[in-house]
């Protein structure tokens, strides 16, 4: 996981956003967790997707605070529906797996997808990564769920918005 978190740096942020993050995430790379975790909850209202992702990262891992998965996949949605392909793909695997999430195969393929549509061109191995994934999801489809996952993988192309459904855990 900590190799996302060199990815998450060439994101464009605005200014204060960014520097609150590099603070959070500066702080992650000398372990000093909470620190970093204070940093992002201090940036979160801001709607900052990557701090939403960063606070996901303690609670999914435990570092300095109590793990705790339901708590993390609220963390990921939330950077998921701010735009971060990476939150995207991470909610995505955990409904693949039903970590702090009930398991659906259609939610997995939905949010893997949208997360290869969205990430960055430059992200080669993330984006073959998820291909990967994404096809693994795809058998696991019967043909009404593949319908259905298409239609919304569709509405999000024309509107940049997924169903309902995609929103809560």
């Amino acid at each position: 996981k900590s190799a996302g978190f060199v990815l998450l740096l060439a994101v464009s942020l605005p200014q204060a956003a960014h520097a609150q993050f590099l603070d959070g995430f500066n702080h992650f790379q000398k372990g000093e967790f909470c620190e970093a975790r204070e940093a992002w909850l201090d940036d979160e209202p801001d709607g900052d997707s990557s701090s939403a992702f960063g606070i996901a990262e303690t609670y999914s891992r435990g570092l300095c605070i109590k793990e705790d998965q339901v708590k993390a996949s609220r963390w990921y949605l939330t950077a998921a529906l701010r735009g971060f392909s990476r939150g995207r793909a991470e909610i995505g695997i955990r409904y693949a797996y039903g970590k702090g999430v009930e398991p659906s195969a259609y939610k997995s393929y939905v949010w893997l997808s949208i997360a290869r549509l969205t990430a960055a061109k430059w992200e080669t191995d993330f984006r073959e990564n998820l291909a990967v994934n994404i096809n693994l999801m795809r058998q696991a489809l019967t043909a009404a769920e593949l319908a259905k996952a298409e239609k919304a993988i569709a509405q999000y192309r024309q509107t940049y918005r997924l169903p309902r459904e995609f929103e809560i855990l």
